[in-house]
């Protein structure tokens, strides 16, 4: 679903270009149309589709495509289509491919104002090695697209991202803390979206919502650690970017239970009932009544409730 969500922002970069292009060869009209009716039986194959009926890669889709490249070879939007299409139906290595020749075409050019087209292929390539485990060309690839669009809080999110799946926790904290730090800008209205360039590399993959999140992400770096005082104020400056996400409250009692749990291990008296005043259950009862339909958060304090009970 988010390869194929990929697709329509694709659709709109396409238009803007060929307003541009006052005049196009009759071969490169006879590409456009090849990829408007891939499109076509893109969106045909998804009508009634639902979770009982898995969705078939469309046959007809790939060999429009493969004609179209054949016009336009050197066309990264096509390959960009095309990759997400094989994504889509579980080609993740042909996806990849796919997305490597577009980035050669641009790399052979030499042209510095490819920079931000550069940036989106290494961050699609590279989360593609992220959601295939294969982390060390994962940091790679995200730290190539930091050096080209180092205004991008998208870019340090998904190095963050791979850095904290490699277990290099401290690398991890300092790619989301200049993620956070550069959405924070944005949202004081500090730097424009022109300046800090993330609608240009991943923004139809990882959405607003989701970039602010990196606190949230430094908060899980700094829980593995066991810093909880650390922790606990990334989960606070998470709280004021998404003041409405249930996940905050519900590890706010998962964080409250681990404090409990360390001061007892100290015997001091004093520090325990210190850390009993701020009860777990009541973080979990805020997640709770924020997402009734959590089986976890149900879990989690049912649980916490048990043991404040004994």
């Amino acid at each position: 679903k988010t390869e194929l969500k990929r697709l329509t922002p694709l659709l709109v970069e396409e238009e803007k270009r060929g307003k541009k292009e006052k005049k196009m060869s009759k071969s490169g009209l006879r590409a456009m149309v090849l990829v408007d009716q891939a499109r076509a039986e893109i969106l045909e194959s998804l009508k009634g589709l639902d979770d009982s009926k898995p969705w078939e890669l469309p046959r007809e889709a790939l060999r429009l495509y493969k004609e179209s490249l054949k016009i336009r070879p050197n066309d990264t939007l096509i390959w960009e289509e095309l990759s997400a299409l094989f994504c889509s139906g579980g080609g993740v290595a042909a996806g990849q491919k796919c997305l490597q020749i577009a980035l050669n075409n641009i790399q052979s050019k030499g042209k510095g104002n490819e920079s931000k087209t550069q940036s989106r292929l290494l961050l699609r390539l590279a989360s593609l090695h992220f959601f295939t485990r294969k982390y060390v060309a994962g940091i790679k690839l995200a730290t190539e697209a930091c050096e080209l669009t180092p205004r991008s809080p998208a870019a340090h999110f998904l190095l963050g991202l791979v850095f904290r799946k490699a277990r290099r926790l401290e690398e991890a904290l300092a790619a989301f803390g200049k993620a956070y730090t550069l959405r924070v800008l944005e949202l004081g209205g500090k730097a424009t979206k022109t300046q800090l360039d993330y609608e240009n590399t991943l923004d139809d993959e990882i959405e607003e919502c989701d970039l602010s999140l990196a606190s949230f992400n430094l908060f899980a770096v700094r829980l593995r650690q066991k810093n909880y005082e650390t922790a606990l104020e990334a989960l606070e400056r998470e709280k004021v970017l998404n003041p409405t996400l249930p996940a905050i409250y519900y590890q706010r009692g998962v964080v409250q239970q681990k404090m409990l749990k360390a001061a007892k291990k100290t015997l001091d008296e004093k520090a325990v009932e210190e850390v009993r005043k701020q009860k777990a259950s009541t973080w979990f009862c805020k997640a709770v009544h924020m997402n009734p339909t959590s089986d976890t958060f149900w879990t989690g304090l049912k649980k916490c409730v048990a043991k404040e009970g004994s």
